[in-house]
């Protein structure tokens, strides 16, 4: 979800500044999230992310 959202901030430098801030509130470390960030992308993702995928990009969309 951060991942999505991030590409929705339009200066260069915000858009990873919010991902750490994100995370940090979230308990969730930079390493992890860099590791996973593009899970959703995979061949092999499972239903259940593909639909939050959806989601998430359906939700920001609507937010314009």
């Amino acid at each position: 979800m951060l991942f999505a959202v991030s590409h929705t901030i339009a200066l260069s430098d915000s858009p990873r500044h919010w991902i750490e801030s994100m995370l940090e509130l979230c308990d969730i470390s930079m390493e992890y999230y860099d590791k996973h960030h593009k899970d959703f992308l995979s061949v092999g993702v499972s239903e259940k992310n593909k639909e939050y995928k959806e989601i998430i990009d359906e939700s920001i969309k609507r937010s314009y």
